[in-house]
């Protein structure tokens, strides 16, 4: 799933404006699951430390979870191992998301092939 702790308004991506993929696991919740709906439930987001890697080496990131815009995950695409690669990778789109405590969640609506 794409997500950064801020959830930044949308901006065009160009050679002259790159961004880094960000990503997070998220933890399904089974008993949500929906099969006439194609939907589950996961928490998406946590502000628990997550031990992370990149060309600097290792980090903690930890997410915002209090000014985060949720209204900007809707129609985002929940990918396969953060893969970007090819239309197969992207395994639904996020229909709603919320918060609950400290961590959001969302539920997922799930492609259909």
């Amino acid at each position: 799933m794409i997500l950064n702790g801020s959830c930044p308004r949308l901006t065009k991506l160009t050679r002259d404006n790159p961004t880094t993929l960000q990503t997070r696991d998220a933890a399904m919740r089974p008993r949500t699951f929906d099969a006439s709906a194609k939907t589950i439930e996961a928490v998406i987001a946590t502000d628990n430390p997550v031990p992370r890697r990149d060309a600097r080496g290792v980090f903690l990131e930890i997410l915002d979870v209090a000014v985060a815009d949720l209204d900007a995950l809707r129609g985002a695409s929940v990918l396969d191992a953060y893969r970007q690669d090819c239309v197969a990778a992207v395994l639904g789109t996020v229909d709603e998301a919320w918060r609950e405590g400290a961590q959001h969640a969302a539920r997922i609506r799930l492609a259909v092939r």
